[in-house]
């Protein structure tokens, strides 16, 4: 199964989502919507809006606390 993210930034230029260090860069779909491929199963990982990190708010695991690496 083939899963894609879509992120909703809708003031955002650039969305990525970093995973173990990584930025993969998030396609534009307009309406403030971006495609992601998803992280590999258990890596931390972060959503990265014009070049500021931010944990994943609808991730269930945040280890390093709310404002960690989900």
């Amino acid at each position: 199964m083939n899963t894609v993210w879509k992120i909703w930034a809708p003031r955002a230029k650039a969305v990525e989502v970093v995973a173990n260090g990584r930025p993969r860069s998030a396609e534009p779909l307009g309406d403030g919507y971006f495609r992601a491929d998803p992280p590999p199963i258990e890596a931390d990982y972060e959503i990265r809006i014009d070049g500021r990190a931010r944990p994943d708010p609808r991730s269930r695991c945040q280890p390093q606390g709310v404002h960690g690496a989900s």
